[in-house]
């Protein structure tokens, strides 16, 4: 078969992925890491607005259209820091204010010297 022959079909073989789409797209929100029960409200974008299109959970399967734009809001859920401190401390790290974190890491540097010191001062008398 002559090569210049093998041209058109293969460039129009180029350009045919890209002109078909999915109507349907799954979407699986367990890969995000968020909070296990975390809902968020799901909005379909129109010309006129936006449309509610219902709430729903982050282990939840969503089937959308790839037609249309969608705004995702998550909702705040209830966080209990003392649930789990060692998972947490560095959420609670993150919230304080930047003069309590050079704060506790003067009194780390300082203090455990400090402490071990006075301990071992103690220990000998």
């Amino acid at each position: 078969m002559n090569p210049s022959r093998l041209f058109i079909p293969l460039l129009l073989l180029l350009f045919l992925p890209g002109s078909v789409m999915a109507a349907d797209v799954n979407v699986t929100f367990s890969d995000l890491n968020l909070y296990p029960s975390q809902e968020f409200s799901l909005y379909q974008v129109t010309e006129s607005g936006s449309q509610y299109l219902g709430t729903y959970n982050t282990t939840d399967t969503v089937t959308l259209n790839s037609e249309y734009e969608y705004n995702i809001v998550l909702k705040p859920g209830p966080l209990s820091w003392f649930d789990n401190p060692l998972d947490n401390f560095d959420l609670i790290w993150n919230n304080a204010p930047k003069s309590l974190n050079f704060a506790a890491f003067f009194l780390l540097i300082v203090g455990v010297p400090l402490l071990t010191v006075r301990f071992l001062w103690w220990v000998m008398t």
